[in-house]
């Protein structure tokens, strides 16, 4: 890897140091402060151009191919979503996305990007009946990303809860969202 993300924490920042130093990467820490680059090309000198990551797709043949993605349009949506919706460090992103997803990549880096907090629930509170909503009620999110189906899982749950009020955004991808969603 060419960057590890550590915590500020006593116990996990000099792991992550050692780690970093083993694997020639640069350390990035939750407190704001950047190691240099270890001989290596700057993180934040990459060309938007240059490619992020792979994933697989199987397109419009059926038959599965790699697809290598640029920097670009992911550091566009991030830098996009910041600035149309006043996203920032107080927010609270739920990571509601299948790790085989790629826009997980978008629920990851738009949240850390601007020092917001990621929260992920336990697969057992998906699958529970109303245990998506408990994780909410719990929580208290502030920016969602979710599929539609997701969704019905959220509102699906028994009507005792609370409003959602700290709930400023619901961003919906994937498929159609129904009145129900809204």
């Amino acid at each position: 890897p060419a960057g590890l993300l550590a915590t500020d924490d006593r116990e996990a920042s000099p792991r992550a140091a050692r780690l970093a130093a083993d694997c020639g990467a640069r350390l990035l820490t939750t407190d704001g402060r950047r190691a240099p680059a270890p001989g290596g090309e700057d993180i934040d000198q990459v060309s938007p151009e240059a490619p992020a990551y792979m994933l697989f797709t199987s397109g419009s043949t059926g038959a599965p191919k790699c697809v290598a993605c640029s920097h670009g349009p992911l550091s566009h949506f991030v830098a996009w979503q910041e600035q149309t919706f006043g996203l920032g460090a107080a927010d609270r992103f739920t990571l509601l996305s299948g790790l085989s997803h790629d826009p997980l990549l978008r629920d990851v880096f738009t949240p850390l990007s601007i020092g917001a907090s990621v929260h992920l629930p336990e697969q057992a509170a998906i699958k529970q009946p109303g245990g998506l909503r408990r994780w909410f009620d719990k929580v208290r999110p502030t920016i969602c990303h979710a599929t539609p189906a997701m969704g019905r899982l959220l509102v699906s749950a028994p009507k005792d809860h609370e409003p959602l009020w700290e709930l400023r955004y619901a961003f919906w991808g994937g498929d159609q969202i129904g009145r129900a969603h809204v």
